[in-house]
């Protein structure tokens, strides 16, 4: 494997593997924002907490990880008329996204071979994000291409092996979201083999349907969102989004 740096083994394995979420969050505000417009949440101002876990007496389930929770931030002019974040955000408007990331290869295209998506759980992550009445619900799919190795190869990869994976994608989708009230986004994603897709890379998006208002927050929920937000580093400016970890909640981008 001489001559193959870390980034480039790391993006090898994006055809082996599911790629986790996060590593989309700071690429999909510049280059998918009507995903975040069907979800009422402005792409270039908003928090976003990862993998928060929950307490859920409420449910059959004692706790439960959900994928990501999205929410509005707000600004309030100082004594001199320059806006400031405020800091821990409102939490009376939430979004719930469970995301799935499943990866496609050029072998998928040939004649004898067949994409089948593995069975999924996302039918009931949307029943219990819609029991727990967050504002919105919402799926997200993104079709994980192998690496290139210059921009336009990625632009061609994403499209090509994108829409080749979109007739199944779709089909499941639409089987697990049936007369939910929830939206929904179908994309492909083509990644730069000297940088990981969080840092380089190129998004094609195939299908947006957007997340229609369904609930106002449990109180509970929004109890331990607060609590999350509150243990968070408040943010200087843009998006504030943060990452659950051992010790506490990591700032995306930053170590």
């Amino acid at each position: 494997m001489a001559g193959l740096d870390a980034g480039h083994l790391q993006n090898c394995e994006t055809t082996k593997r599911t790629l986790p979420f996060e590593r989309f969050l700071n690429l999909l505000p510049a280059m998918v924002p009507v995903w975040y417009q069907s979800i009422g949440i402005d792409p270039h101002f908003h928090w976003a907490l990862v993998r928060p876990v929950l307490d859920t007496p409420m449910l059959r389930t004692p706790q439960v990880e959900i994928d990501v929770i999205f929410g509005r931030m707000i600004t309030l002019a100082d004594s001199l008329g320059s806006p400031s974040i405020i800091w821990p955000p409102p939490t009376d408007y939430m979004v719930a996204v469970e995301a799935k990331c499943p990866p496609v290869t050029w072998e998928d295209t040939e004649p004898w071979a067949r994409a089948v998506l593995p069975k999924s759980n996302l039918r009931q992550q949307l029943e219990r994000n819609l029991e727990l009445r967050f504002s919105r619900v919402a799926a997200l799919h993104i079709i994980a291409t192998p690496p290139s190795d210059e921009y336009r190869s990625a632009l061609r990869t994403a499209d090509i092996l994108g829409r080749h994976a979109v007739p199944e994608a779709e089909r499941q989708i639409q089987e697990l979201t049936r007369d939910l009230p929830v939206g929904h986004c179908i994309l492909s994603v083509g990644g730069i083999s000297w940088k990981h897709e969080g840092l380089s890379g190129a998004m094609m998006p195939i299908k947006v349907i957007e997340a229609p208002l369904v609930g106002n927050g449990l109180d509970a929920v929004r109890i331990q969102i607060d609590a999350f937000l509150t243990a968070c580093p408040p943010p200087y400016f843009g998006n504030a989004i943060y990452v659950r970890e051992k010790s506490g909640w990591r700032h995306l981008g930053r170590r």
